[in-house]
């Protein structure tokens, strides 16, 4: 995105502030090389339209809260556990995704 080309101007320039002045750019340095399948020189881009006709394009979601377990209760201590669930992203409108890897 900070490529300068022979006129000066860099790729973030070309698409943020002239073609597209409302598109977003946000980093995410954890989505690198090992979310992209282990390719060990590839980095993974992804553009996707945040909300398309009132609907979100992705969201994450989760079985349920923090769940706290009984007490169990031993001769010298006590422990008590707890769970949760995760069901990771969930895509609802994926033809509003673009990914490109090995960029």
């Amino acid at each position: 995105m900070t490529y300068t080309n022979s006129f000066g101007i860099t790729l973030e320039d070309m698409l943020v502030k002239q073609s597209w002045p409302n598109m977003e750019i946000v980093f995410l340095p954890e989505a690198g090389v090992t979310m992209s399948g282990g390719y060990t020189s590839a980095n993974v881009m992804q553009m996707f339209a945040p909300e398309i006709d009132g609907v979100e394009t992705v969201s994450t979601a989760f079985t349920e809260k923090l769940t706290m377990h009984r007490i169990e209760q031993y001769s010298t201590n006590a422990r008590q556990k707890m769970s949760r669930g995760g069901w990771g992203t969930i895509w609802k409108r994926p033809m509003a995704v673009a990914q490109m890897v090995g960029i």
